[in-house]
């Protein structure tokens, strides 16, 4: 991937149109390494790798649920009953509580890298589906530190998936995920997650591009199962932990 990638570095607004050319070249390469699972939502696809071991626990995070929860019934009835707990998270109440409570435990309040008051994009109730085409509005909103809510919260320290979908506070969290960053200092391991990158003007997509540099140069992550629009969807795999890569590859570590 770095040799492909390596000729937009510090050209971030040539690099975004080319980003999923790029990344779907390494999806190939990884096929026989990494058996992707795609679950489907209403409007996008999420990807997960399940345990090589059936019998062993997974803890699924959802951040930004967004009255769609089709991926995460799908991720729990491909996991072993009673070794999964999930967790979602979203600002919005209405709609939202009752799905979730499906599947797992709900939270009604943001994700982003501080916890503070916010004014984040969130998605009008349910209605929406009857119209075909999902309404966004601006409100202020209690939004929750990501490394609070994993360790004081829900008191998990290794996660095996995050689905992030937070309507732009996925920038804000981005540098979280970095080596030595908060989450490491918090000693917390994140096997898999997707992300949703939504809407990049010019200076978001300088942050995109950095991000993405930034996860190369690190080595702990690798980014597949690109599809892009005006937003962009991307899986990640750790592949330095050697916990999340015995319990998801059969590599030798």
């Amino acid at each position: 991937m770095l040799d492909n990638i390596l000729p937009f570095k510090d050209d971030p607004i040539k690099l975004w149109p080319e980003l999923q050319g790029i990344i779907t070249i390494c999806d190939q390469i990884v096929k026989d390494i990494l058996k992707f699972r795609d679950f489907e939502n209403l409007d996008e696809v999420k990807y997960h790798i399940l345990p090589i071991n059936p019998d062993s626990k997974s803890i699924i995070i959802t951040i930004g649920i967004g009255n769609d929860i089709k991926a995460e019934e799908g991720m729990k009835a491909a996991l072993k009953s009673g070794t999964s707990e999930f967790y979602g998270a979203d600002p919005i109440y209405k709609g939202n509580n009752d799905l979730y409570r499906r599947v797992g435990n709900f939270y009604n309040f943001g994700i982003s890298s501080e916890s503070n008051m916010q004014k984040v994009r969130v998605l009008a109730d349910k209605k929406w589906y009857l119209l075909y085409t999902a309404f966004y509005y601006d409100k202020l909103v209690t939004v929750v530190d990501l490394i609070y809510f994993l360790k004081n919260i829900i008191n998990q320290k290794t996660i095996d998936q995050i689905l992030f979908d937070a309507e732009n506070s996925e920038y804000k969290m981005m540098p979280l995920l970095y080596e030595n960053g908060r989450l490491d200092q918090a000693n917390i391991t994140i096997c898999q997650f997707n992300m949703e990158v939504h809407e990049p003007d010019d200076h978001k997509k300088r942050q995109i591009h950095d991000f993405l540099f930034r996860i190369l140069k690190d080595r702990r992550y690798a980014f597949f199962k690109a599809f892009q629009n005006n937003h962009l969807r991307l899986y990640f795999f750790n592949f330095q932990s050697d916990y999340c890569v015995k319990k998801y590859t059969h590599l030798i570590v």
